[in-house]
């Protein structure tokens, strides 16, 4: 699951980056339960919230 975040917020050689507010962070609720354990893909989305916010918090510039 952190691969495919980092996949679809990460710039690689293959598709840009997308927002960590949208979609991905819904992709990764929308496949909970199928593609992911949904009892590590609520947790996991909870962390990335928190750490967005910390980081805004800081001043740092977070994607919207």
């Amino acid at each position: 699951m952190a691969d495919t975040y980092d996949a679809m917020t990460g710039d690689r050689s293959y598709p840009a980056a997308r927002s960590t507010t949208s979609p991905s962070p819904n992709e990764i609720e929308r496949c909970a339960g199928t593609q992911f354990d949904p009892d590590c893909a609520h947790p996991f989305l909870e962390v990335v919230e928190t750490d967005r916010e910390e980081r805004q918090a800081r001043g740092e510039t977070v994607p919207e």
